[in-house]
């Protein structure tokens, strides 16, 4: 995948070579080689929101989280996740909206009974919007 990231195609499609970043990171991530994922992660965020690609930045943010749960740094995953979250609710992106819950489930956990009611009510109406 790595091969695939070359100055041609930042210049040619940057939102592209920010997907391919936040892929590699995220399968680096899932095979415990954690070298590098977090500065890859940081990269994609900072293109996906330069190229106004807010799908992407939410994708790579829930990605960014689960990287610091594996990490074991709860602060930063809650942080991250609430990012993407907050997000995925004004872009109406319910699979990233309970994606985002799920993690945040696992990160906050003296904090998942009191999300429910309101994660049920969001989930509701984002779907009555689509």
């Amino acid at each position: 995948m790595s091969q695939l990231l070359t100055q041609d195609l930042l210049h040619r499609s940057p939102s592209t070579y920010a997907t391919v970043l936040s892929n590699l990171a995220h399968c680096k991530m899932k095979n415990k080689d954690y070298k590098n994922v977090e500065a890859l992660f940081f990269e994609s965020i900072k293109i996906k929101k330069n190229t106004n690609d807010p799908a992407g930045t939410i994708y790579a943010k829930i990605n960014l989280g689960e990287f610091y749960l594996t990490q074991k740094d709860t602060l930063k995953a809650i942080k991250s996740l609430k990012e993407a979250h907050e997000n995925a609710i004004g872009q109406r992106n319910t699979n990233e909206v309970l994606r985002s819950l799920k993690l945040l489930s696992q990160a906050d956990k003296k904090r998942v009974l009191c999300m429910p009611i309101d994660t049920l009510k969001c989930v509701i109406v984002l779907k009555r919007l689509k």
